[in-house]
């Protein structure tokens, strides 16, 4: 399961925003039926199951300024942090025929802080109401380094905008060389008041 909301505010030139993107990979389970090792398969008939969970809030926010303001395009210069909450469990049970069993779980919470500075705008074809919505933030901190990217196209409204999207976010750990990425299609819809 995943979620997903956006947020921004103006005035004149300077804006405000924050996002969250919330992921819960729950229960995944998986059965090993054999084991073999360097020396083909065991004697020992071992049955075990593997369970995962992992879930992950990732909030962004901070503020902005509008560089550019023409017809055509605009943009605005972000900067702000981001903090991720990671959780995962791991749940192994090995058994074997005889009856003896082994039972393991590792869990890691963490969280991680990275400030970002980035860019976001649209470009509007011609003179009609579609638009191309555009974001990219980059930064550093608790990560090795972390960053964001949106590009979509969208339609303008009377009452707001509908966008279409593909998002990535990920994030590069130098500890274990480690690498998270999340990305996919996002559908949104905005409203101005």
């Amino acid at each position: 399961m995943a979620f997903m909301m956006m947020g921004e505010a103006r005035k004149d030139r300077w804006l405000v925003f924050g996002d969250i993107v919330y992921t819960n990979l729950s229960s995944e389970r998986t059965k090993v039926r054999r084991v073999t090792g360097p020396l083909g398969n065991l004697s020992a008939q071992i049955t075990g199951t593997a369970s995962t969970d992992l879930s992950s809030t990732i909030l962004t926010f901070g503020g902005g300024y509008a560089l550019v303001r023409i017809d055509r395009w605009n943009m605005d210069l972000l900067a702000g942090a981001r903090y991720m909450g990671l959780a995962t469990n791991l749940t192994l049970t090995l058994q074997e025929a005889r009856g003896r069993y082994l039972s393991r779980k590792a869990s890691i919470d963490k969280g991680i802080w990275d400030g970002i500075v980035g860019v976001k705008g649209e470009v509007r074809l011609g003179d009609s109401r579609w638009f191309v919505p555009y974001y990219a933030d980059i930064g550093a901190g608790t990560s090795n380094w972390t960053w964001q990217g949106i590009l979509g196209l969208g339609y303008r409204y009377d009452w707001g905008a509908v966008t279409l999207a593909w998002r990535a976010l990920g994030y590069q750990f130098s500890q274990n060389n480690a690498n998270l990425t999340q990305s996919g299609p996002a559908l949104g819809v905005s409203f101005r008041w």
